[in-house]
C-alpha cells in the first residue's frame, strides 16, 4: 500500500449522528464506483478510542475516515450555570449582533444568519411566554397572600430557567453562541501561551 492517510470529518450543527454520514458516504463511493470505474471498497463503521472510523481502501491507497462531532468537542466548555450563561450570551450579543457581524451574514448566508439568531430568538420567545404565564399566576396568588405570590414567581422563574437552558442545550439552540464562546476561549488560551513563550525566550 502506497498512500495511507487519515481524513477527519467535522460534523455542523446537525443533531443526526455519525451513522447518516456513513450511510451518505458509503451511497456516494458506490456512486463515484460506477460513474469513474472505480474500485473503491468500505469497511463498516467501528468506534475505536470512543471516535467512529471506517476504512475507504483503493488499489493503490487507503484512507482512515474518522467522523467527529463537534459538540463532542466543545460539550466540556459548556455553560454549566446560569452565571457561566449569562456571560457566555452577553458575550455573543456583543460580538454578533452590536459588532455588526450579522449584517455580513445576511448579505452572505441566509442560512447562517437564521443559525445565529437560534439564541436570541429562542431566548426571548421562552422568557416572553414563561413571563405571561408567572405575571397570571401573581395576580390570581396577589389578592390570597401576596408573600406566597412572590415566592411562587420566584420558584418559578428559577424553574423556568433551568427548563429554557437544559432544552436549549439539548436542542442545539445553543449551538452558535456555544461555539463562538468556544472559540474565544481557545483563542485566549493560544494568546496565553503565545505570551508565555515570548516572555520565556526574552528571558
Amino acid at each position: 500500500m502506497e498512500n495511507k492517510k487519515d481524513v477527519f470529518y467535522l460534523a455542523g450543527y446537525d443533531p443526526r449522528s455519525y451513522r447518516y454520514y456513513y450511510a451518505l458516504l458509503k451511497r456516494n463511493l458506490y456512486k463515484q464506483n460506477y460513474l469513474n470505474g472505480l474500485n473503491l471498497s468500505i469497511s463498516p463503521c467501528s468506534q475505536k478510542n470512543e471516535i467512529p472510523c471506517c476504512v475507504i481502501v483503493g488499489e493503490e491507497s487507503q484512507v482512515n475516515y474518522h467522523f467527529l462531532q463537534w459538540d463532542s468537542v466543545v460539550k466540556k466548555y459548556w455553560a454549566k450555570s446560569l452565571c457561566d450563561f449569562v456571560f457566555d450570551f452577553a458575550y455573543f450579543l456583543r460580538t454578533y449582533i452590536f459588532s455588526g457581524i450579522f449584517r455580513v451574514f445576511a448579505k452572505e448566508s441566509k442560512t447562517q444568519l437564521i443559525a445565529g439568531l437560534y439564541p436570541i430568538v429562542y431566548f426571548c420567545l421562552s422568557y416572553a411566554v414563561s413571563f405571561v404565564g408567572i405575571f397570571y399566576l401573581f395576580q390570581m396568588l396577589e389578592s390570597w397572600n401576596l408573600a406566597v405570590a412572590i415566592l411562587c414567581v420566584l420558584v418559578c422563574l428559577w424553574s423556568v430557567t433551568k427548563v429554557i437552558l437544559y432544552l436549549g442545550r439539548n436542542l442545539q439552540y445553543f449551538g452558535f453562541l456555544t461555539f463562538m464562546c468556544f472559540a474565544q476561549n481557545m483563542l485566549r488560551a493560544k494568546l496565553q501561551n503565545l505570551k508565555l513563550s515570548s516572555t520565556s525566550l526574552a528571558m
